[in-house]
């Protein structure tokens, strides 16, 4: 870590508490404007008395170190930098306490996690790469209500369901809200990376978000942190790894990142990126005859991100981010209900998804306030072909592409005194057009008197514009020398929104049996074409969302909070030709909302060995949206309202009689049921009581990461987890119902994971053997809508880490 690097002789006045050193060299830097050199992983654990006064930076940091093995050194350049003072004895050495994490989820500058209000989840770097969490699903089981749901897409498409608010493809719009940075990810249920290479940490709100984060943050909020750019450091970093999968084909990877200071303590350039084989394990066909393709649902990730920072003055600092994400597979996860070896599509499918993100952030210190305005562009294009055979009743191919343009900014200005009183304003606006086209076939035999068969073209286009403003803000005051704070928040948000469609449907007799003679009509025989064109008009859709929150700091160990917020999503429409026509389908489908209300602590126990952290909550979900079958069509619409709660659990314990080791349970149960269904609801199938999709009622991991030194530089490395799921629903109504025993009525199975990485690692190197799915778990995730999703089975492999 760093800051502006030249030491600065003036006298400052400086307010630092005890607690984290981690955290308190950031509030000093802020503070003094001065920055500081230092390795993280020599301040984890460490905790400071804090300092307060008139002094140096150079004598504040000295403050801050006593009692610590660690030193302050001035380098020829004058730059600040924290070392260990006994390098040998450091070498050997393994973490005995838990890693201190700080999170900006709050928008108002860095904050400890236990100190942080909400209910919060940090994921640090250390954390993910300790467990060797490639893949988002594996590191948001160690958060308490977050799982992951199913997507329709391929492998690499990750859904992320938060306290029972379940998501479904579908749909439009998502109820998660993600962020890379501090630049939001257009509205979307899937995640826009499921890939975490140099991360910095993974910050998960649970909870409605919506005050600060806007539409769409209804469950809560998912903030990928990439690692900065360092200004004075050139290093790097580099993983790679190979695995063979259980009754699948081979997978293989390779990730790295480099940093190169271009200026010094002004301008620094950092690039990180890789390339993944994931091998696929489904193959295509009808059931009882021979695979028409192998191993069909595997593909190819391509990932690139570059920073550069810019430090302009010791006020000003400039951030450009630019992400690429390439996902190249076949076939989708999606496996025949009666047979968990054969996936519904064919040997030519190919889901193809690439998008580019730019983002800027600009930074300004006023003194009095932080004012930070970024600004996003996203470009997405996908292009997939799909074959699919229903049992020999018909046979379907299709191929579509969609396009995506997204530009948004947002502007927001933060106090930053020592005061009581604290605010932050906002303004958030975005453009949002998307596009796309289709042409599919489908020839299929209706078990009509004549026997016929038919061959349907289908060709259509659809056009979505939306765009967003909102203004936001909060205000939060400290009493009894704040050990009180109350806080309220606003959020106003209006949406203008247009969609239009058009199709052309052509129907052709291809053969037609009578009195037991067949005629074959070559060319097929015209039954006629059918276009329509329809549009939702420009619709307009406003919510107002509100926020109340009450923090309690009893002494540096412990703090409780009671939170009030509320979601929404924003709305849509219906543009089938038949919905005007369909008793229940309405045309504007409007935002749904979601009130919670939830009491939690986090706690440091035992002399900071054991960090607990709770929450209960209840939410109430207005206008549920879903995708419901009305007979001649399926359509989206507000299926009726739900009652959601439950307990969220984390405990992460670093006994100090066991040097090295780390200990985590998280868990959480909720009930998440519809507590009201629509008329056009119980026509679908659904009745009261029916269990929110995608969404397990309990979730249970437990953790283990152990270290111990094994020789001079050489430490010895065990990280193994398992994770409990139970049922999932596969769909709404009576597209859950369509099914199979032995898991009737749409519900998936109970799912036991166990994963484990063991090897030895140096400060330059690391090897180690891997393996996830060890018990190959081969229930279904969900069966429902007429499919079965699986787990990826057993894989067994190896891995090599460098640091440089």
């Amino acid at each position: 870590m760093s800051t502006q690097a030249a030491a600065d002789e003036s006298i400052k006045k400086v307010a630092v508490p005890a607690g984290s050193l981690t955290v308190a060299l950031k509030m000093l830097a802020e503070q003094s404007g001065v920055e500081f050199f230092y390795s993280t992983d020599q301040l984890k654990g460490l905790r400071t008395e804090g300092v307060n006064g008139e002094f140096t930076a150079e004598k504040a940091v000295q403050k801050l170190l006593e009692g610590t093995n660690l030193k302050l050194t001035r380098h020829e350049s004058g730059a600040l930098v924290i070392t260990v003072a006994d390098k040998a004895a450091a070498a050997d050495a393994v973490p005995d306490a838990l890693e201190e994490v700080v999170v900006t989820a709050l928008k108002s500058g860095a904050v400890a996690l236990e100190k942080a209000p909400i209910s919060v989840t940090a994921l640090g770097g250390d954390m993910l790469r300790d467990g060797g969490f490639l893949d988002v699903a594996d590191a948001i089981r160690f958060a308490p209500s977050v799982n992951e749901g199913v997507s329709s897409g391929n492998r690499a498409q990750k859904v992320i369901n938060i306290r029972g608010v379940g998501q479904n493809t579908n749909v439009s719009g998502g109820t998660t809200g993600y962020y890379v940075g501090e630049a939001a990810f257009f509205e979307s249920v899937q995640a826009p990376t499921s890939r975490l290479y140099d991360i910095e940490r993974v910050e998960i709100l649970r909870g409605p978000q919506s005050t600060l984060y806007g539409n769409g943050a209804m469950g809560g909020v998912v903030r990928f942190i990439p690692n900065a750019p360092d200004l004075n450091e050139f290093e790097g970093n580099a993983f790679g790894g190979w695995s063979a999968t259980q009754g699948g084909s081979d997978s293989y990877y390779g990730y790295g990142a480099m940093n190169f200071p271009l200026l010094r303590d002004k301008l620094a350039l950092r690039v990180a990126g890789g390339y993944e084989k994931l091998g696929g394990f489904g193959d295509t066909g009808p059931t009882g005859f021979p695979a028409t393709g192998k191993d069909q649902d595997g593909g190819t990730i391509t990932s690139l991100r570059s920073s550069l920072k810019y430090a302009a003055t010791d006020r000003l600092s400039i951030d450009v981010l630019f992400q690429m994400s390439d996902t190249d597979f076949g076939a989708s996860q999606m496996f025949n209900p009666f047979d968990r070896t054969r996936l519904t599509g064919g040997p030519d499918d190919n889901d193809d998804t690439r998008y580019r993100m730019l983002a800027g952030t600009v930074n300004y210190d006023f003194g009095f306030a932080n004012l930070t305005s970024v600004t996003t562009a996203i470009d997405q294009d996908i292009d997939n072909i799909s074959n699919v055979s229903f049992a020999g009743l018909a046979d379907s191919s299709s191929i579509t592409g969609a396009e995506r343009s997204y530009i948004g900014n947002e502007t927001r200005l933060a106090s930053s005194s020592q005061g009581p009183l604290n605010w932050i304003v906002g303004l958030f606006l975005t453009d949002d057009d998307d596009d796309s086209t289709s042409a599919a076939t489908a020839e299929f035999f209706l078990p009509d008197a004549t026997g016929s068969t038919y061959i349907m073209d289908l060709t259509g286009a659809s056009s979505t514009e939306r765009s967003t403003r909102a203004v936001f803000a909060e205000l939060s005051y400290k009493l009894f020398d704040g050990k009180l704070v109350p806080l309220v928040g606003l959020r106003y948000f209006e949406e203008d929104f247009e969609t239009e469609s058009q199709s052309l449907t052509e129907m052709h007799l291809t053969s037609s049996t009578v009195g037991g003679a067949t005629t074959v009509f070559d060319p097929p025989l015209s039954l006629g074409a059918f276009p329509t064109a329809e549009s939702s008009g420009k619709l307009k859709f406003d919510s107002v969302n509100p926020r109340f929150n009450l923090a309690y700091y009893p002494n540096d160990t412990a703090s409780y909070f009671i939170n009030i917020s509320n979601g929404f999503r924003g709305g849509t429409a219906n543009t089938n030709a038949l919905c005007a026509v369909t008793p229940g389908c309405p045309r504007s489908v409007p935002s749904d909302k979601l009130w919670n209300y939830e009491i939690g602590t986090k706690q440091n126990l035992n002399d900071r060995q054991i960090f607990v952290d709770l929450a209960l909550y209840y939410m109430d979900w207005k206008g549920v949206r879903e995708f419901v079958n009305l007979v001649v069509l399926n359509a989206q619409l507000a299926a009726g309202d739900a009652e959601i709660y439950g307990v969220d659990a984390a405990i992460t314990a670093t006994p100090k009689a066991i040097p090295g080791l780390t200990l985590s349970l998280v868990g959480n149960w909720n009930s998440s049921e519809f507590s009201t269904v629509t008329p056009a609801g119980t026509v679908a199938g659904a009745a009261v009581g029916d269990r929110i999709s995608y969404v397990p009622d309990w979730t249970a991991t437990v953790g283990v990461d152990y270290k111990r030194p094994i020789g001079r530089n050489w430490i010895a490395h065990l990280n193994t987890s398992y994770n409990h799921i139970e049922e999932m629903r596969g769909g709404f109504g009576s597209l859950a119902n369509l099914s199979v025993p032995p898991n009737p009525g749409g519900f998936g199975g109970k799912r036991d994971l166990v994963s484990a990485r063991i090897g030895v690692q140096s400060d330059k190197l690391g090897v180690y053997f891997v393996g996830t799915n060890l018990l190959n778990e081969h229930d279904p995730v969900t069966i429902g809508s007429g499919i079965q999703t699986l787990d990826y089975p057993r894989a067994l492999g190896f891995e090599i880490t460098s640091d440089f």
